[in-house]
């Protein structure tokens, strides 16, 4: 053990012990034993950046638990941290502390060792730098040091970090775009004609033609099923590629018309009607299928579009196989999208989430892609995402995702998760973000 050159300190800890520690006979019983037992921090102050409905950048502030934060002692070099990190934005200079010691506490800043204080866990205590706190025994010779340090994120693990991937000038002449995986971008022209830009390593990318489709190719409603590529477009026509480059017409086992609105490991889905109809008839049907031959009927809770705005096949953190349709409605003055969802491998119908009581509905944008992201659901826009918990029924503003100012409002846009990126096509360029709590 050291010994305590601060007199004045050890006569009042041997006073302090004085009337404590006395054996029957009343001898004083003194101790070199000083170590600390446990040390729990008190409550943090965070400060949180939002954006406002105009844009301006403004602060609010939450409160961390602070025991969520376990400190981690070491005895042996006399150093205490939290683990794990704190988030950034926590208020280090004014927090409470818990500390179970053998001895008496005092505690000095590490870069001022002249100026020591007697702990209270009444006191708040400044952590934006390291602090000493020494543990006194009741011999009032002996002590040990701790040095504690508290330890902040880098970068805040509930935000993302952004990375271009490519400028790709071919989009720049495109009026829609549907990134169908991480390597393959589908976009269309004003005239009708469809193209595919791809690359086998993120770096080089190449741009060509599509052949095979006829008439206007609906880009948004590309899914992928059994390996294969499938595509509706304005005229109702279903078209399957192996390579997204070459399409052929899927031909109709009863001249059917489709219009696809999604497709999941487990089947496609379109909306369907005789070919002489219309497909705003009363005679469409919501249908499914495993060949895009042959077309099932589906039961859905009114049958109020033709196209999906965008759709997602996702599996839900339980296992189960879910389907979510996002559309606007034949009545365009709803401010907010309709959405109605597939349970998979269930004897249930489409059900229509946009229930008129709801307060939290997804609002209409003119770019959005749907993703399913860390176990939740993002509605990406070309300036505002939205963040569902309970798989598309409720949706709030997440001020957490904010895309590249070279990117926000963008006149075309496409989303796509993998594991733990989110791709975003935007405009003519491609982006990759990442929560930031997958790279601790």
């Amino acid at each position: 053990m050291k010994k305590i050159t601060y007199a004045f300190i050890a006569c009042a800890l041997v006073a302090l012990v004085a009337s404590a520690c006395k054996s029957d006979d009343n001898d004083i019983v003194y101790s070199s034993d000083c170590y600390i037992k446990s040390f729990v921090l008190g409550n943090i102050k965070r400060a949180l950046h939002t954006t406002s409905s105009t844009g301006a950048d403004s602060i609010y502030y939450t409160t961390l638990t602070g025991s969520a934060f376990k400190m981690a002692i070491d005895q042996l070099h006399g150093t205490i941290t939290n683990v794990p990190p704190i988030p950034t934005g926590a208020q280090l200079n004014a927090i409470l502390a818990t500390i179970t010691a053998q001895g008496a506490v005092i505690y000095a800043s590490a870069s001022d060792t002249t100026t020591w204080k007697s702990f209270s866990a009444k006191d708040s205590i400044d952590f934006s730098s390291p602090v000493i706190f020494r543990i006194v025994a009741t011999d009032g010779r002996s002590y040990r040091d701790y040095t504690t340090t508290l330890t902040v994120r880098e970068a805040d693990a509930d935000s993302f970090s952004w990375t271009r991937i490519a400028t790709l000038d071919a989009l720049s002449q495109r009026t829609a775009i549907k990134v169908v995986n991480p390597t393959t971008i589908l976009s269309a022209d004003g005239n009708g004609n469809a193209y595919l830009t791809r690359s086998t390593d993120l770096t080089a990318w190449t741009d060509e033609p599509c052949a095979g489709l006829l008439a206007q190719p609906n880009i948004s409603s590309t899914g992928c099923f059994g390996g294969k590529y499938w595509m509706s477009n304005s005229d109702h026509r279903l078209y399957c590629s192996d390579d997204a480059s070459v399409w052929s017409e899927v031909e109709q086992d009863d001249n059917t018309a489709v219009s696809l609105v999604a497709a999941s490991s487990l089947a496609l889905y379109a909306v369907i009607s005789n070919r002489e109809a219309s497909l705003l008839d009363d005679e469409s049907q919501m249908a499914s299928s495993t060949d895009g031959h042959t077309w099932t009927p589906m039961s859905i809770d009114e049958l109020m579009f033709t196209e999906a705005k965008t759709s997602l096949a996702y599996t839900q953190t339980n296992g189960n196989d879910r389907v979510l349709l996002v559309a606007d409605v034949l009545d365009n003055s709803s401010t907010s999208f309709y959405i109605w969802s597939l349970l998979e491998g269930y004897e249930q119908p489409w059900t229509l989430f946009s229930e008129t009581k709801n307060p939290y509905l997804l609002p209409r944008t003119q770019q959005l892609s749907i993703v399913c992201y860390n176990g939740e659901l993002l509605a990406i826009g070309n300036e505002k995402t939205y963040i569902s918990y309970d798989n598309g029924i409720t949706w709030k503003y997440y001020s957490n995702f904010v895309l590249p100012a070279a990117i926000y409002g963008a006149a075309t846009l496409s989303a796509y998760a993998a594991d733990e990126y989110i791709y975003v096509a935007a405009d003519n360029q491609l982006w990759r973000a990442r929560l930031n709590s997958f790279g601790e």
